[in-house]
């Protein structure tokens, strides 16, 4: 007999119970998902998506802990058909696939849920925005309902042997449940703040000022730069040779020459910043609008002409000079780019002592429940910014977060243990038998 033909006579030997009837399995576990998720695209289409602010707090610590009860009580109850299915492992096969189907669209359909108003049934189902969409929101919630059910669950049946299990799915639970639900009260704002000055106040979209409980004062903003690149251009339009892969080297001490098409370029003077003096020559000069120069020397490879002139990548206080090479090839300089800036600051919080420090990229400042980072600065002036721009955040579900992470670190390091007592066990036994 066939495979297909004994997996059919196997499936009609199979007794066949009606649906929805104890004990709940797989089939009403992926009916009831399929209904979810049309649940969840009716209600994208009546209401249009979820919005997470409508669970501020008291309101989303009250559903997370209404949702643990729930999953705590469903768990107990393994006598109760319903709430055996919701424990059991069932359910969450198919909520997850449910939620593998969500990601699959999330990664085809360009995410753009507020920019994005198109009348097309797709993007008005929510698929532009899965995150905030109805059917993400009602699956979420019941993976979040499943969680604690399990680990009750699980303990009921074995007791102490289910560590590890109820480690995960804790720290799952804190993670999901604490990055979800306290996004309604995660507060961002940016802050410009000029040199010497104090601020604590940031503007909302609608153009109107807001206090925050933290004050700045900028000292200095300080800009670490790249060395500019010399390359070749095309006189006509602008843009770097050869055309699509632009040839470049950098301007370093032990690269003062290279190669650039068919010319040998060599970097006789290098002017981190100058300014134009007039009859042919740069002079160095810290002040706004000065830019990298250098003096340049040319020389054809074939022929042995040679050219000679001062280039610079120019910005909003001066023109850009470039050396002509020949009728439609010239070389240029780019400008320089920056490497790191750097915010002297004192911040004062309600409640803390003001603490004077330095603020980095990817270096920010934590005081009190508040995260400040370095954002950005007037980039035409560059270095010579008078102001420095202020990330300011502030999310008290954070240690939520990091407690579910946590755990997961301990169910990693429980899971590690485990294993290796089990190899010393079988490597124990190998030996005796020897």
């Amino acid at each position: 007999m066939s495979a297909p033909a004994l997996f059919l006579a196997m499936t009609n030997a199979m007794p066949q119970r009606p649906l929805w009837t104890a004990p709940l399995g797989l089939r009403e576990s992926a009916v009831f998902t399929v209904l979810l998720l049309l649940t969840g695209f009716a209600l994208q289409l009546a209401a249009g998506p979820f919005s997470c602010y409508l669970l501020g707090f008291p309101a989303n610590l009250a559903v997370l802990c209404a949702l643990l009860a729930a999953g705590l009580l469903a768990g107990c109850r393994t006598y109760c058909a319903l709430c055996a299915w919701i424990s059991g492992s069932a359910f969450a096969t198919a909520l997850l696939a449910g939620m593998l189907v969500l990601t699959i669209a999330m990664g085809f359909i360009l995410q753009t849920p507020e920019a994005d108003k198109s009348p097309a049934l797709i993007l008005r189902l929510g698929l532009n925005g899965v995150t905030t969409a109805w059917p993400f929101v009602l699956l979420f919630a019941c993976l979040l309902l499943v969680l604690p059910a399990a680990c009750v669950r699980r303990i009921r049946l074995q007791g102490r042997g289910s560590l590890r299990f109820c480690l995960w799915h804790a720290g799952v639970f804190l993670a999901l449940g604490g990055a979800a639900l306290g996004q309604a009260d995660r507060q961002s704002y940016v802050m410009h703040v000029y040199e010497g000055k104090t601020e604590s106040r940031v503007y909302a979209l609608n153009g109107k000022s807001l206090e925050l409980p933290v004050a700045i004062t900028l000292h200095d903003f300080d800009m670490e730069e790249h060395a500019p690149r010399l390359v070749l251009i095309d006189k006509k339009e602008g843009t770097p040779l050869p055309a699509g892969r632009p040839e470049h080297f950098q301007i370093a001490p032990h690269a003062p020459a290279g190669r650039l098409g068919e010319w040998r370029i060599s970097v006789d003077t290098y002017l981190p910043r100058a300014v134009w003096a007039g009859e042919g020559q740069f002079k160095p000069m810290e002040k706004p609008g000065a830019s990298p120069a250098a003096l340049v020397t040319a020389v054809h490879e074939r022929t042995g002409e040679t050219r000679r002139g001062w280039i610079s990548s120019g910005n909003m206080g001066q023109f850009q000079h470039a050396l002509d090479l020949s009728d439609s090839v010239a070389a240029a300089i780019t400008p320089a780019v920056p490497a790191q800036f750097t915010s002297l600051v004192t911040v004062a919080v309600k409640g803390a002592p003001p603490v004077r420090t330095a603020i980095r990229v990817n270096d920010p400042l934590r005081i009190g429940s508040w995260m400040i980072y370095q954002y950005g600065y007037d980039f035409q002036l560059g270095r010579y910014s008078d102001f420095s721009s202020f990330e300011i955040v502030s999310d008290p579900w954070l240690p939520v977060v990091y407690a579910g992470f946590a755990l997961l670190a301990l169910a990693c390091l429980a899971q590690i243990c485990q294993t290796r007592r089990t190899a010393g066990v079988q490597n124990g036994q190998k030996g005796g038998l020897r």
